[in-house]
């Protein structure tokens, strides 16, 4: 069986937020960095649960164990525009 193509046309601009909503679900990781798309293929299972675990220990030392900790997936995160990268 083929697998269904996604076909799509870059923006005649820099890649910006809103146009994340207009590329498919497929399991790869979309990133806009200084307004170039990124695409990388998602992660295997092992390097979801080493993740956990990490944010998980640090979250507990930053806490304490009294408090529960609950970590869903899958993770999303934005940085605001004036954080950049070192």
């Amino acid at each position: 069986m083929a697998r269904p193509t996604y076909e799509w046309r870059p923006p005649e601009r820099p890649w910006e937020e809103q146009d994340l909503s207009g590329l498919p679900e497929d399991g790869n990781r979309y990133e806009i960095i200084d307004g170039s798309l990124h695409v990388t293929p998602p992660a295997g299972p092992e390097h979801h649960e080493i993740g956990v675990r990490v944010v998980h220990y640090h979250l507990v030392g930053a806490i304490g164990p009294d408090y529960p900790v609950q970590i869903d997936e899958p993770w999303s995160m934005r940085l605001d525009p004036s954080v950049r990268p070192r």
